[in-house]
Protein backbone atom coordinates (compact mmCIF):
# COMPACT_ATOMS: atom_id res chain seq x y z
CA UNK A 1 0.00 0.00 0.00
CA UNK A 2 1.55 3.65 -0.61
CA UNK A 3 0.59 6.27 1.73
CA UNK A 4 0.81 9.73 1.09
CA UNK A 5 -1.23 10.64 4.35
CA UNK A 6 -0.25 7.64 6.82
CA UNK A 7 -0.87 7.57 10.66
CA UNK A 8 1.30 4.89 13.00
CA UNK A 9 2.18 4.21 16.65
CA UNK A 10 5.85 5.87 16.87
CA UNK A 11 6.20 2.29 19.07
CA UNK A 12 5.71 0.46 16.00
CA UNK A 13 7.50 2.62 13.54
CA UNK A 14 11.06 2.82 15.07
CA UNK A 15 10.75 -1.12 16.11
CA UNK A 16 10.44 -1.88 12.54
CA UNK A 17 13.30 0.36 11.37
CA UNK A 18 10.80 3.27 9.77
CA UNK A 19 11.07 4.02 6.67
CA UNK A 20 13.97 2.54 4.51
CA UNK A 21 15.88 6.33 3.51
CA UNK A 22 19.32 4.48 2.41
CA UNK A 23 17.96 2.10 -0.08
CA UNK A 24 14.74 3.53 -0.86
CA UNK A 25 14.77 7.53 -0.52
CA UNK A 26 11.60 8.57 -2.27
CA UNK A 27 10.04 5.79 -4.08
CA UNK A 28 8.36 2.83 -2.42
CA UNK A 29 9.29 3.63 1.20
CA UNK A 30 5.99 3.51 2.10
CA UNK A 31 5.29 0.00 0.18
CA UNK A 32 8.35 -1.73 1.89
CA UNK A 33 7.37 -0.24 5.63
CA UNK A 34 3.72 -1.44 5.05
CA UNK A 35 4.70 -4.92 4.24
CA UNK A 36 7.49 -4.82 7.29
CA UNK A 37 4.32 -3.91 9.55
CA UNK A 38 2.30 -6.92 8.05
CA UNK A 39 5.28 -9.44 8.04
CA UNK A 40 5.27 -8.95 11.97
CA UNK A 41 1.93 -9.93 11.83
CA UNK A 42 -0.05 -6.11 12.19
CA UNK A 43 -2.52 -5.02 10.06
CA UNK A 44 -2.42 -1.67 7.82
CA UNK A 45 -5.72 -0.56 7.54
CA UNK A 46 -6.73 2.00 4.25
CA UNK A 47 -9.37 4.66 5.00
CA UNK A 48 -11.28 6.46 1.82
CA UNK A 49 -10.56 9.65 3.28
CA UNK A 50 -13.15 12.09 0.29
CA UNK A 51 -11.20 15.13 -0.08
CA UNK A 52 -7.78 14.84 0.77
CA UNK A 53 -5.44 15.66 -2.06
CA UNK A 54 -2.17 14.71 -2.84
CA UNK A 55 0.08 17.08 -5.14
CA UNK A 56 2.56 14.47 -6.51
CA UNK A 57 6.48 15.54 -6.34
CA UNK A 58 5.37 19.03 -5.61
CA UNK A 59 8.36 19.51 -3.65
CA UNK A 60 11.08 18.07 -5.29
CA UNK A 61 10.19 18.86 -8.64
CA UNK A 62 9.97 16.69 -12.01
CA UNK A 63 9.81 12.88 -11.39
CA UNK A 64 10.87 12.68 -15.36
CA UNK A 65 14.28 13.37 -15.29
CA UNK A 66 16.64 11.14 -16.52
CA UNK A 67 18.02 10.72 -12.49
CA UNK A 68 14.54 10.25 -11.34
CA UNK A 69 14.30 7.39 -13.81
CA UNK A 70 17.13 5.27 -12.61
CA UNK A 71 16.52 5.45 -9.00
CA UNK A 72 12.63 4.51 -10.17
CA UNK A 73 13.93 1.61 -11.72
CA UNK A 74 16.86 0.74 -9.16
CA UNK A 75 13.89 0.58 -6.37
CA UNK A 76 11.82 -1.50 -8.67
CA UNK A 77 14.13 -3.99 -8.89
CA UNK A 78 14.84 -3.95 -5.19
CA UNK A 79 11.46 -3.76 -3.98
CA UNK A 80 10.86 -7.12 -7.00
CA UNK A 81 14.06 -8.84 -5.15
CA UNK A 82 13.02 -8.38 -1.65
CA UNK A 83 9.53 -8.72 -1.55
CA UNK A 84 9.28 -11.30 -3.80
CA UNK A 85 6.79 -13.52 -2.52
CA UNK A 86 4.42 -10.21 -1.21
CA UNK A 87 4.21 -9.20 -5.24
CA UNK A 88 3.80 -12.98 -6.22
CA UNK A 89 0.77 -13.63 -4.14
CA UNK A 90 -0.69 -10.28 -3.49
CA UNK A 91 -4.40 -11.19 -2.15
CA UNK A 92 -5.59 -7.50 -2.57
CA UNK A 93 -4.56 -7.41 -6.42
CA UNK A 94 -7.14 -7.95 -9.27
CA UNK A 95 -5.45 -9.82 -12.02
CA UNK A 96 -7.52 -8.85 -14.51
CA UNK A 97 -7.38 -5.52 -14.19
CA UNK A 98 -4.72 -2.84 -13.36
CA UNK A 99 -5.90 0.70 -12.83
CA UNK A 100 -4.07 2.54 -15.67
CA UNK A 101 -6.28 0.63 -18.15
CA UNK A 102 -9.67 1.83 -17.12
CA UNK A 103 -10.47 5.25 -19.07
CA UNK A 104 -12.49 7.67 -16.78
CA UNK A 105 -11.65 6.18 -13.32
CA UNK A 106 -13.78 6.60 -10.76
CA UNK A 107 -13.62 6.54 -6.75
CA UNK A 108 -16.52 3.89 -5.98
CA UNK A 109 -16.21 5.15 -2.02
CA UNK A 110 -17.06 9.11 -3.13
CA UNK A 111 -20.88 10.17 -3.09
CA UNK A 112 -20.14 12.77 -5.26
CA UNK A 113 -17.74 12.84 -8.43
CA UNK A 114 -14.06 14.16 -9.29
CA UNK A 115 -13.98 17.50 -9.67
CA UNK A 116 -14.88 18.16 -13.82
CA UNK A 117 -16.16 14.80 -14.31
CA UNK A 118 -20.09 13.96 -14.71
CA UNK A 119 -21.80 11.69 -12.45
CA UNK A 120 -22.54 8.38 -13.87
CA UNK A 121 -25.02 5.91 -12.74
CA UNK A 122 -24.56 3.16 -10.02
CA UNK A 123 -23.72 -0.43 -11.67
CA UNK A 124 -24.73 -3.26 -10.24
CA UNK A 125 -23.31 -7.04 -10.30
CA UNK A 126 -23.61 -9.79 -8.58
CA UNK A 127 -21.05 -11.81 -7.31
CA UNK A 128 -20.71 -15.21 -9.38
CA UNK A 129 -21.31 -18.41 -7.69
CA UNK A 130 -18.40 -20.41 -9.30
CA UNK A 131 -15.07 -20.84 -8.48
CA UNK A 132 -12.32 -19.41 -10.79
CA UNK A 133 -11.60 -22.19 -13.61
CA UNK A 134 -8.55 -20.52 -14.50
CA UNK A 135 -6.85 -21.83 -11.33
CA UNK A 136 -7.13 -25.26 -11.88
CA UNK A 137 -4.17 -24.47 -14.89
CA UNK A 138 -0.69 -24.80 -14.96
CA UNK A 139 1.11 -21.89 -13.74
CA UNK A 140 2.50 -20.62 -17.45
CA UNK A 141 -0.72 -21.55 -18.57
CA UNK A 142 -3.06 -19.74 -15.97
CA UNK A 143 -0.79 -16.29 -16.37
CA UNK A 144 -1.67 -16.31 -20.51
CA UNK A 145 -5.31 -16.89 -20.00
CA UNK A 146 -5.16 -14.42 -17.37
CA UNK A 147 -3.68 -11.83 -19.47
CA UNK A 148 -6.01 -12.70 -22.38
CA UNK A 149 -8.88 -12.20 -20.08
CA UNK A 150 -7.12 -9.14 -18.56
CA UNK A 151 -6.88 -7.16 -22.12
CA UNK A 152 -10.56 -8.93 -23.32
CA UNK A 153 -11.83 -6.82 -20.26
CA UNK A 154 -10.18 -3.60 -20.92
CA UNK A 155 -11.50 -3.87 -24.18
CA UNK A 156 -15.16 -4.08 -23.15
CA UNK A 157 -14.64 -1.50 -20.76
CA UNK A 158 -13.28 0.80 -22.86
CA UNK A 159 -16.50 0.37 -24.95
CA UNK A 160 -18.96 0.78 -22.09
CA UNK A 161 -16.86 3.29 -19.78
CA UNK A 162 -17.94 1.19 -16.91
CA UNK A 163 -15.32 3.20 -14.61
CA UNK A 164 -13.70 1.96 -11.57
CA UNK A 165 -16.58 0.93 -9.65
CA UNK A 166 -16.45 -1.99 -11.90
CA UNK A 167 -12.91 -2.61 -11.27
CA UNK A 168 -13.30 -2.57 -7.64
CA UNK A 169 -16.23 -4.93 -7.51
CA UNK A 170 -14.42 -7.22 -9.72
CA UNK A 171 -11.51 -7.02 -7.48
CA UNK A 172 -13.47 -7.97 -4.33
CA UNK A 173 -15.16 -10.96 -6.27
CA UNK A 174 -11.56 -12.46 -7.25
CA UNK A 175 -10.03 -11.52 -4.19
CA UNK A 176 -12.45 -13.19 -2.03
CA UNK A 177 -12.51 -16.69 -4.26
CA UNK A 178 -8.45 -16.63 -4.46
CA UNK A 179 -6.95 -18.95 -1.32
CA UNK A 180 -5.91 -16.93 1.08
CA UNK A 181 -1.99 -16.08 2.43
CA UNK A 182 -0.88 -18.63 4.66
CA UNK A 183 0.63 -16.86 7.69
CA UNK A 184 4.45 -17.14 8.55
CA UNK A 185 5.20 -19.37 11.11
CA UNK A 186 6.21 -18.40 14.39
CA UNK A 187 10.33 -18.41 13.68
CA UNK A 188 10.05 -16.53 9.91
CA UNK A 189 8.11 -13.43 11.13
CA UNK A 190 10.94 -10.70 12.21
CA UNK A 191 10.80 -9.82 15.39
CA UNK A 192 9.92 -6.21 16.22
CA UNK A 193 13.49 -3.94 17.05
CA UNK A 194 15.55 -6.24 14.99
CA UNK A 195 15.58 -4.43 11.17
CA UNK A 196 17.50 -6.60 8.92
CA UNK A 197 19.84 -3.77 7.73
CA UNK A 198 19.81 0.05 8.43
CA UNK A 199 17.37 1.87 6.63
CA UNK A 200 17.43 5.61 7.87
CA UNK A 201 19.45 7.98 6.35
CA UNK A 202 22.30 9.48 9.29
CA UNK A 203 24.08 13.11 9.41
CA UNK A 204 27.14 13.48 7.33
CA UNK A 205 27.87 12.59 4.00
CA UNK A 206 28.75 10.15 2.02
CA UNK A 207 31.74 10.59 -0.67
CA UNK A 208 31.90 8.64 -3.71
CA UNK A 209 34.55 8.23 -6.31
CA UNK A 210 37.26 6.10 -7.44
CA UNK A 211 38.72 5.31 -3.92
CA UNK A 212 41.11 2.13 -5.12
CA UNK A 213 42.22 3.68 -7.95
CA UNK A 214 45.91 5.41 -8.48
CA UNK A 215 44.30 7.80 -11.19
CA UNK A 216 44.95 11.41 -10.00
CA UNK A 217 40.70 11.12 -9.46
CA UNK A 218 41.29 8.30 -7.11
CA UNK A 219 44.14 10.13 -4.96
CA UNK A 220 41.54 13.28 -4.97
CA UNK A 221 38.83 10.88 -3.24
CA UNK A 222 41.34 9.77 -0.85
CA UNK A 223 42.91 12.74 0.29
CA UNK A 224 39.21 14.36 0.62
CA UNK A 225 38.68 10.91 2.69
CA UNK A 226 41.49 12.02 4.92
CA UNK A 227 40.90 15.69 5.51
CA UNK A 228 37.12 14.84 6.81
CA UNK A 229 38.84 12.00 9.08
CA UNK A 230 41.06 14.75 10.73
CA UNK A 231 37.80 16.26 11.78
CA UNK A 232 36.14 12.91 12.88
CA UNK A 233 33.19 14.21 10.50
CA UNK A 234 30.64 11.66 9.99
CA UNK A 235 31.55 10.24 6.92
CA UNK A 236 31.02 7.15 4.58
CA UNK A 237 32.32 6.47 1.16
CA UNK A 238 31.60 4.20 -1.63
CA UNK A 239 33.92 3.36 -4.50
CA UNK A 240 32.71 3.45 -8.51
CA UNK A 241 34.41 0.73 -10.23
CA UNK A 242 36.94 1.15 -12.87
CA UNK A 243 38.51 -2.23 -14.18
CA UNK A 244 41.74 -2.85 -14.69
CA UNK A 245 42.83 0.48 -12.58
CA UNK A 246 42.34 -0.28 -9.03
CA UNK A 247 46.08 -1.13 -7.89
CA UNK A 248 45.45 0.98 -4.47
CA UNK A 249 44.21 -1.20 -1.35
CA UNK A 250 43.60 0.84 1.22
CA UNK A 251 39.79 1.61 1.01
CA UNK A 252 39.33 -2.05 0.07
CA UNK A 253 37.55 -2.75 3.27
CA UNK A 254 36.05 1.29 4.20
CA UNK A 255 33.85 1.28 1.59
CA UNK A 256 29.95 1.05 1.53
CA UNK A 257 27.51 -0.67 -1.39
CA UNK A 258 25.23 2.06 -0.42
CA UNK A 259 24.90 5.91 0.35
CA UNK A 260 23.63 6.07 3.75
CA UNK A 261 24.23 9.43 4.55
CA UNK A 262 21.83 12.44 4.05
CA UNK A 263 24.48 14.21 2.09
CA UNK A 264 25.99 12.84 -1.15
CA UNK A 265 29.35 14.12 -2.47
CA UNK A 266 30.64 12.92 -6.12
CA UNK A 267 34.08 13.25 -6.65
CA UNK A 268 34.84 12.91 -10.78
CA UNK A 269 36.10 14.55 -13.59
CA UNK A 270 34.05 16.61 -15.35
CA UNK A 271 33.88 15.13 -18.69
CA UNK A 272 32.29 11.79 -17.35
CA UNK A 273 28.85 13.99 -15.78
CA UNK A 274 27.06 12.83 -18.29
CA UNK A 275 27.25 9.13 -17.43
CA UNK A 276 27.20 9.96 -13.71
CA UNK A 277 23.62 11.82 -14.11
CA UNK A 278 22.00 9.06 -12.20
CA UNK A 279 23.87 9.75 -8.95
CA UNK A 280 21.99 12.60 -8.14
CA UNK A 281 19.64 11.02 -5.67
CA UNK A 282 16.12 12.37 -4.52
CA UNK A 283 15.94 12.61 -0.96
CA UNK A 284 19.60 13.92 -0.33
CA UNK A 285 21.90 17.15 -0.39
CA UNK A 286 23.40 16.52 -3.86
CA UNK A 287 26.81 18.08 -4.47
CA UNK A 288 29.57 17.77 -7.14
CA UNK A 289 33.27 17.64 -6.67
CA UNK A 290 34.52 18.38 -10.15
CA UNK A 291 37.55 18.43 -12.15
CA UNK A 292 38.12 20.19 -15.29
CA UNK A 293 40.93 21.46 -17.33
CA UNK A 294 39.52 24.32 -19.55
CA UNK A 295 38.56 27.66 -19.01
CA UNK A 296 34.82 27.31 -19.52
CA UNK A 297 32.44 24.43 -19.02
CA UNK A 298 30.35 23.12 -22.18
CA UNK A 299 26.81 24.44 -22.16
CA UNK A 300 25.73 20.41 -22.42
CA UNK A 301 27.13 19.59 -19.04
CA UNK A 302 25.69 22.58 -16.99
CA UNK A 303 22.52 21.07 -17.88
CA UNK A 304 23.38 18.28 -16.16
CA UNK A 305 25.58 19.51 -12.87
CA UNK A 306 22.19 21.97 -12.44
CA UNK A 307 20.83 18.35 -10.82
CA UNK A 308 23.29 19.24 -8.03
CA UNK A 309 22.19 21.15 -5.12
CA UNK A 310 25.56 22.48 -4.63
CA UNK A 311 29.24 22.61 -6.62
CA UNK A 312 32.53 22.22 -4.56
CA UNK A 313 35.31 23.51 -6.49
CA UNK A 314 38.97 22.17 -5.57
CA UNK A 315 41.11 25.22 -7.21
CA UNK A 316 39.75 28.31 -8.40
CA UNK A 317 40.54 27.82 -11.92
CA UNK A 318 37.46 25.01 -12.09
CA UNK A 319 35.12 27.59 -9.76
CA UNK A 320 35.62 30.52 -12.28
CA UNK A 321 35.07 27.85 -15.01
CA UNK A 322 31.61 27.90 -14.06
CA UNK A 323 29.15 31.15 -15.06
CA UNK A 324 27.99 33.67 -13.01
CA UNK A 325 24.47 32.85 -13.87
CA UNK A 326 24.71 29.13 -13.01
CA UNK A 327 22.13 29.14 -10.57
CA UNK A 328 23.57 26.83 -8.04
CA UNK A 329 26.21 27.61 -5.25
CA UNK A 330 29.66 27.00 -6.66
CA UNK A 331 32.14 26.71 -3.78
CA UNK A 332 35.97 26.98 -3.22
CA UNK A 333 36.78 23.77 -1.23
CA UNK A 334 40.73 23.46 -1.77
CA UNK A 335 41.52 20.03 -2.67
CA UNK A 336 43.67 18.26 0.22
CA UNK A 337 47.26 17.24 -0.24
CA UNK A 338 49.29 14.60 1.60
CA UNK A 339 51.82 16.52 4.06
CA UNK A 340 54.65 14.99 5.54
CA UNK A 341 55.23 15.77 9.96
CA UNK A 342 58.00 17.48 9.50
CA UNK A 343 60.33 19.14 6.69
CA UNK A 344 61.39 16.47 3.95
CA UNK A 345 65.84 16.10 4.05
CA UNK A 346 66.79 16.93 -0.06
CA UNK A 347 68.16 14.49 -1.88
CA UNK A 348 70.85 11.89 -0.18
CA UNK A 349 74.29 12.19 -2.08
CA UNK A 350 73.13 14.53 -4.41
CA UNK A 351 75.44 15.56 -7.27
CA UNK A 352 74.02 18.08 -10.45
CA UNK A 353 70.31 17.74 -11.11
CA UNK A 354 67.79 15.06 -11.41
CA UNK A 355 64.51 16.55 -12.85
CA UNK A 356 61.08 14.35 -13.00
CA UNK A 357 58.05 15.06 -14.77
CA UNK A 358 54.74 12.41 -15.29
CA UNK A 359 51.59 11.88 -16.97
CA UNK A 360 49.08 9.64 -17.55
CA UNK A 361 48.16 8.50 -20.98
CA UNK A 362 44.92 7.90 -20.15
CA UNK A 363 44.51 11.74 -19.41
CA UNK A 364 44.80 13.14 -22.54
CA UNK A 365 48.63 13.15 -22.83
CA UNK A 366 48.70 16.54 -24.86
CA UNK A 367 47.81 18.67 -22.12
CA UNK A 368 50.65 17.65 -20.03
CA UNK A 369 52.82 18.38 -23.22
CA UNK A 370 55.92 16.09 -22.20
CA UNK A 371 57.34 16.90 -25.66
CA UNK A 372 57.65 20.69 -24.26
CA UNK A 373 59.54 19.57 -20.84
CA UNK A 374 62.02 17.42 -22.99
CA UNK A 375 62.86 20.08 -25.59
CA UNK A 376 63.14 22.60 -22.57
CA UNK A 377 65.49 19.95 -20.59
CA UNK A 378 67.38 19.55 -24.04
CA UNK A 379 67.85 23.14 -24.84
CA UNK A 380 68.84 24.58 -21.47
CA UNK A 381 71.33 21.65 -20.94
CA UNK A 382 73.59 20.76 -24.13
CA UNK A 383 74.98 17.42 -24.30
CA UNK A 384 78.30 18.21 -22.46
CA UNK A 385 76.10 18.75 -19.17
CA UNK A 386 76.72 15.10 -18.00
CA UNK A 387 75.49 16.06 -14.51
CA UNK A 388 71.71 16.77 -15.11
CA UNK A 389 69.14 14.03 -15.80
CA UNK A 390 65.16 13.96 -16.82
CA UNK A 391 63.01 11.31 -15.35
CA UNK A 392 59.72 10.68 -17.42
CA UNK A 393 57.17 8.36 -15.49
CA UNK A 394 54.34 6.87 -17.98
CA UNK A 395 51.39 4.77 -17.64
CA UNK A 396 48.19 4.16 -19.49
CA UNK A 397 47.29 3.01 -23.03
CA UNK A 398 45.71 6.43 -24.64
CA UNK A 399 49.45 7.90 -25.64
CA UNK A 400 48.41 8.65 -29.47
CA UNK A 401 51.86 8.42 -30.34
CA UNK A 402 53.43 9.97 -27.44
CA UNK A 403 55.25 6.99 -26.54
CA UNK A 404 56.78 5.92 -28.99
CA UNK A 405 58.05 9.85 -29.34
CA UNK A 406 59.54 9.55 -25.90
CA UNK A 407 61.23 6.33 -26.43
CA UNK A 408 63.15 7.59 -29.53
CA UNK A 409 63.88 11.01 -27.15
CA UNK A 410 65.73 8.70 -24.39
CA UNK A 411 67.21 5.95 -26.99
CA UNK A 412 68.78 9.16 -28.15
CA UNK A 413 70.35 11.14 -25.09
CA UNK A 414 70.87 8.62 -22.42
CA UNK A 415 70.21 11.36 -20.02
CA UNK A 416 66.94 10.86 -20.08
CA UNK A 417 65.23 8.00 -18.62
CA UNK A 418 61.42 6.84 -19.21
CA UNK A 419 59.37 4.78 -16.62
CA UNK A 420 56.63 3.38 -18.30
CA UNK A 421 54.66 1.02 -15.41
CA UNK A 422 52.17 2.02 -12.45
CA UNK A 423 53.54 2.33 -9.63
CA UNK A 424 52.42 2.28 -5.90
CA UNK A 425 52.14 5.42 -3.41
CA UNK A 426 55.41 4.18 -1.62
CA UNK A 427 57.19 4.16 -5.13
CA UNK A 428 55.97 7.09 -6.58
CA UNK A 429 56.79 8.96 -3.06
CA UNK A 430 60.24 7.22 -3.06
CA UNK A 431 60.58 8.48 -7.04
CA UNK A 432 60.07 11.67 -5.76
CA UNK A 433 62.31 12.12 -2.75
CA UNK A 434 64.79 10.35 -5.32
CA UNK A 435 64.83 14.10 -7.60
CA UNK A 436 65.51 17.39 -7.01
CA UNK A 437 62.78 19.29 -9.10
CA UNK A 438 59.35 18.68 -11.20
CA UNK A 439 58.40 20.15 -14.45
CA UNK A 440 55.58 20.83 -15.80
CA UNK A 441 54.66 22.67 -19.23
CA UNK A 442 51.20 21.45 -19.11
CA UNK A 443 48.80 22.97 -21.27
CA UNK A 444 46.29 23.26 -18.82
CA UNK A 445 45.39 21.95 -14.75
CA UNK A 446 42.27 21.36 -12.92
CA UNK A 447 44.62 21.36 -10.16
CA UNK A 448 47.88 19.70 -10.67
CA UNK A 449 48.71 16.83 -8.42
CA UNK A 450 52.62 16.32 -9.64
CA UNK A 451 53.32 20.35 -8.60
CA UNK A 452 51.21 19.96 -5.41
CA UNK A 453 52.78 16.34 -4.12
CA UNK A 454 56.49 18.01 -5.54
CA UNK A 455 55.94 20.81 -3.01
CA UNK A 456 54.74 18.32 -0.30
CA UNK A 457 58.00 16.53 -0.49
CA UNK A 458 59.78 20.22 -0.80
CA UNK A 459 60.90 19.77 -4.04
CA UNK A 460 61.20 22.90 -6.11
CA UNK A 461 58.59 22.96 -9.16
CA UNK A 462 58.77 24.91 -12.92
CA UNK A 463 55.54 24.74 -14.28
CA UNK A 464 53.33 27.11 -16.86
CA UNK A 465 51.14 29.41 -15.22
CA UNK A 466 48.05 28.77 -15.88
CA UNK A 467 45.46 26.14 -14.53
CA UNK A 468 44.91 24.85 -11.10
CA UNK A 469 48.51 25.18 -10.31
CA UNK A 470 48.29 29.00 -9.62
CA UNK A 471 46.91 28.64 -6.49
CA UNK A 472 50.58 27.52 -4.91
CA UNK A 473 52.74 28.26 -7.25
CA UNK A 474 53.86 31.44 -7.76
CA UNK A 475 57.64 33.18 -7.60
CA UNK A 476 57.91 33.35 -3.86
CA UNK A 477 56.87 29.40 -4.01
CA UNK A 478 58.22 28.24 -7.66
CA UNK A 479 58.97 28.94 -11.00
CA UNK A 480 56.23 29.89 -13.11
CA UNK A 481 56.54 29.93 -16.45
CA UNK A 482 54.74 32.65 -18.62
CA UNK A 483 52.46 31.22 -21.68
CA UNK A 484 50.31 32.19 -24.20
CA UNK A 485 47.18 31.06 -25.02
CA UNK A 486 45.96 28.89 -27.85
CA UNK A 487 43.34 27.20 -29.37
CA UNK A 488 42.61 23.18 -28.49
CA UNK A 489 42.45 21.53 -31.41
CA UNK A 490 39.64 18.86 -31.98
CA UNK A 491 40.71 15.62 -30.04
CA UNK A 492 43.07 17.14 -28.10
CA UNK A 493 40.25 17.08 -25.31
CA UNK A 494 36.88 16.99 -25.09
CA UNK A 495 34.46 19.96 -25.15
CA UNK A 496 37.44 22.08 -27.14
CA UNK A 497 34.65 23.97 -29.09
CA UNK A 498 35.50 28.21 -28.70
CA UNK A 499 38.16 27.15 -25.65
CA UNK A 500 41.70 28.10 -25.37
CA UNK A 501 44.58 26.63 -23.31
CA UNK A 502 48.02 27.94 -22.72
CA UNK A 503 51.41 27.41 -24.43
CA UNK A 504 54.49 27.83 -22.00
CA UNK A 505 56.75 30.04 -23.08
CA UNK A 506 60.06 27.82 -23.89
CA UNK A 507 62.69 30.31 -23.29
CA UNK A 508 61.34 31.38 -19.99
CA UNK A 509 60.79 27.35 -19.15
CA UNK A 510 64.93 27.10 -20.11
CA UNK A 511 66.11 30.10 -18.05
CA UNK A 512 63.73 28.41 -15.46
CA UNK A 513 65.74 25.05 -15.45
CA UNK A 514 68.89 26.97 -15.56
CA UNK A 515 68.05 28.85 -12.62
CA UNK A 516 67.19 25.78 -10.64
CA UNK A 517 71.30 24.34 -11.56
CA UNK A 518 72.94 27.50 -10.96
CA UNK A 519 71.32 28.45 -7.24
CA UNK A 520 69.92 25.13 -5.91
CA UNK A 521 69.69 26.81 -2.36
CA UNK A 522 67.24 29.16 -3.64
CA UNK A 523 65.45 26.49 -5.75
CA UNK A 524 65.02 24.86 -1.74
CA UNK A 525 64.00 27.86 -0.41
CA UNK A 526 61.19 28.71 -2.58
CA UNK A 527 60.10 24.77 -2.50
CA UNK A 528 59.98 25.26 1.44
CA UNK A 529 58.32 28.00 1.05
CA UNK A 530 55.56 26.02 -1.07
CA UNK A 531 55.51 23.43 1.55
CA UNK A 532 54.37 25.97 4.14
CA UNK A 533 51.75 27.33 2.01
CA UNK A 534 50.39 24.36 1.35
CA UNK A 535 50.25 23.62 5.07
CA UNK A 536 48.26 26.99 5.21
CA UNK A 537 45.97 25.84 2.52
CA UNK A 538 45.72 22.93 1.69
CA UNK A 539 47.12 20.46 5.06
CA UNK A 540 43.80 17.88 5.47
CA UNK A 541 42.93 19.39 8.72
CA UNK A 542 42.86 22.82 6.94
CA UNK A 543 40.14 21.54 4.07
CA UNK A 544 38.44 18.74 6.84
CA UNK A 545 37.48 22.49 8.84
CA UNK A 546 36.40 24.00 5.95
CA UNK A 547 34.20 20.84 4.79
CA UNK A 548 32.92 20.67 8.55
CA UNK A 549 31.41 24.41 8.00
CA UNK A 550 30.13 23.52 5.01
CA UNK A 551 28.08 20.63 6.34
CA UNK A 552 26.87 22.81 9.21
CA UNK A 553 25.61 25.25 6.74
CA UNK A 554 23.70 22.58 5.02
CA UNK A 555 22.22 21.31 8.02
CA UNK A 556 24.08 17.63 7.48
CA UNK A 557 26.12 18.07 10.72
CA UNK A 558 25.73 19.13 14.40
CA UNK A 559 27.98 21.09 16.09
CA UNK A 560 31.48 19.03 15.89
CA UNK A 561 31.68 18.38 19.32
CA UNK A 562 28.64 16.15 18.92
CA UNK A 563 29.75 14.95 15.24
CA UNK A 564 33.03 13.56 16.95
CA UNK A 565 31.47 12.19 20.04
CA UNK A 566 29.28 10.63 17.96
CA UNK A 567 32.20 9.03 16.03
CA UNK A 568 34.13 8.11 18.48
CA UNK A 569 31.24 6.13 20.19
CA UNK A 570 30.59 4.37 16.60
CA UNK A 571 34.36 3.68 16.71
Amino acid sequence: MTGAVVAMRREVFDRVGGFDEVALPVEYNDVDYCLRVRECGLRVISLPLDGVFHDESATRGSAATMASEMMRAQAKALMAKRWADAFDRDPFWNPWVEVEEIPEARFPWSAKPPPNRPSAAPVELAKPEFADPLRELPGRAMRLARRRAKHALRRMLQRRNLGMRLHALLGRIMSDDRPPRPAAAASQVRPLGQPDMPRRLRDGLCAVGYFRSEIGLGQAARNFAYACDSQRLPMSFRHLSLPGRETDTEFASKCNQADDRKGKLLIVGLPSILAFSQEIAPGRVNILYPFWELSRVPQAWLAVARGFDEIWAPSRFVRDAFPPDFGRPVRLVPQAVRLPATDPPMRQGRDGLRLLTYLDFDSWGVRKNPTGAVAAFQAAFPPANRDVSLVIKVRGQGDAGLRHWLARAAAADARIQVIDRTLDRTAMDALMADCDAFVSLHRSEGFGFGAAESLAAARAVVATDYGGTCDFIAPETGYPVPYVLEPVRPGDYLGVRGQVWARADEEAAIAALQAIYDNPAEADARARRGLALLRQRHAPGIVGAAIASQLQELGLLQSLDAAASSTRLRA
